[in-house]
């Protein structure tokens, strides 16, 4: 009995997931459906295909937020940067296969201070180099848009849902930024509808884009919904499903 309930649970939240993802993806081609149940079966993580920018396609900066000694907000044992990264890969993989170039600031657990190897002591100056890199690595790649993967935390823990920044003074970065809160809405729907918020000085990555930058804060880890879904891969896979399937529908009206 006790197998049959897990098997009946496990097939629930596979089916979940597969509606979420037919939500959110229904614009996309029959074939890269196809492709997408073919991968999720084939790999656990989803996801973890990093294309580098060929010819004139659109190109997305993924970057998934904090890393190394920098552990951003917690829950317990949980930490933030984890999240991101791992929430960062499944993007990243879901836009590979949606034929959108990414390409990824960090693939594992660091910090991007030393990214370009500048100075020989970094003391007192990690976090700010951290962030310069970001910003300089996103122009560098030539990026269409930049989008960063986030958590956040607050005292009131019936704070709840996906919270997006977008760069202010960046042409199309609040349109950016309403394609990926549509699709979070369609999937998850009230709470999808956090209002959209311009990131002022106070978040260095969108204060210094120079490209169409939003940063996603997929989740409150001091709410116990949010948490429990984050720390799931079928809650993993759903975020970073709504944050692609945005991004697709956002790179529809650009011109590559």
């Amino acid at each position: 009995m006790a197998r049959e309930n897990k098997e009946k649970t496990a097939g629930t939240a596979a089916f979940m997931v597969g509606l979420v993802l037919f939500v959110v993806l229904f614009s996309a081609a029959a074939s890269v459906a196809v492709k997408f149940g073919m991968k999720l079966v084939a790999s656990e993580t989803a996801s973890y295909v990093v294309s580098s920018k060929s010819g004139d396609s659109f190109v997305a900066v993924i970057d998934a937020g904090h890393g190394g000694e920098d552990g951003g907000c917690s829950a317990g044992e949980v930490l933030e940067k984890d999240l991101n990264l791992e929430v960062a890969k499944r993007v990243s993989g879901f836009c590979s296969l949606l034929g959108i170039d990414t390409m990824m600031t960090r693939s594992e657990d660091t910090m991007a201070y030393d990214l370009y190897k500048e100075l020989n002591d970094y003391t007192g100056k990690k976090k700010l180099y951290d962030l310069k890199n970001r910003v300089r690595f996103t122009k560098e790649a030539g990026a269409d848009i930049y989008v960063g993967i986030h958590m956040n935390k607050f005292p009131d823990s019936s704070c709840k849902g996906m919270q997006i920044y977008y760069a202010e003074k960046v042409d199309s970065s609040m349109s950016l930024a309403e394609k990926i809160r549509d699709k979070n809405v369609s999937a998850f729907g009230k709470d999808g509808e956090r209002e959209l918020k311009k990131g002022k000085s106070a978040i260095f990555v969108l204060a210094h884009a120079e490209c169409p930058a939003v940063l996603v804060e997929c989740g409150f880890l001091s709410n116990p919904s949010d948490l429990e879904r984050l720390t799931t891969d079928e809650g993993k896979l759903a975020t970073a499903a709504v944050v692609a399937a945005g991004i697709l529908e956002y790179s529809k009206g650009c011109d590559t």
